[in-house]
């Protein structure tokens, strides 16, 4: 009876230790960030928590899709290449000297323009065109066109703020044959 208590408490110290490791030993789970640097928040959470998204079910809205498919209808015969949803800092770049580069630039990453008009040879901007309805008539957007309307001014690319698409054509001829001289 011996052996058997001694090998019934061995089988119970060795149960006690592999509990024991379980808890003391126990493997950290590897965190998988797609960004492992301490400023951004969610550093440590697990990809699978935090990197959530899904697909917009339309890249327009409907006035834009309209506005977009007479856009294109008016520009056909021009050589040019329509952009949408361009962000500023890709169309202009901030003239300062270097210690103010940054701040200028953070002025305009983040703010994006309707469409886009382009030389179709060289991608070179030559108008930027606004959709404009009820809601940039609030004192925070009218703030932010005539922020977006200055520096596109002081970089010398015309804006075009619309409303309709009544003579749309004639409009950006317009704008085209006087604008750029460059």
């Amino acid at each position: 009876m011996s052996g058997i208590a001694a090998l019934l408490i061995f089988a119970v110290v060795i149960e006690f230790f592999l509990f024991l490791s379980k808890k003391v030993f126990r493997r950290k789970k590897k965190t998988e960030t797609m960004y492992p640097y301490a400023y951004y928040p969610q550093h440590s959470q697990t990809t699978s928590n935090w990197l959530r998204y899904k697909s917009k079910t339309y890249f327009f809205t409907k006035n834009e899709l309209y506005f977009y498919r007479k856009l294109l209808e008016s520009t056909k015969e021009m050589d040019v290449t329509i952009f949408s949803k361009v962000r500023l800092a890709d169309i202009i770049e901030p003239n300062v000297s270097s210690n103010y580069w940054q701040a200028a630039f953070q002025k305009i990453m983040a703010k994006h323009v309707d469409f886009l008009i382009c030389d179709s040879k060289v991608i070179r901007p030559l108008l930027v065109i606004e959709l404009d309805d009820s809601s940039h008539q609030r004192a925070d957007r009218v703030a932010r066109d005539a922020f977006v309307d200055g520096a596109l001014g002081c970089a010398h690319v015309p804006i075009l703020h619309c409303y309709g698409t009544e003579d749309l054509r004639a409009e950006i001829e317009k704008i085209l044959a006087t604008s750029f001289s460059r």
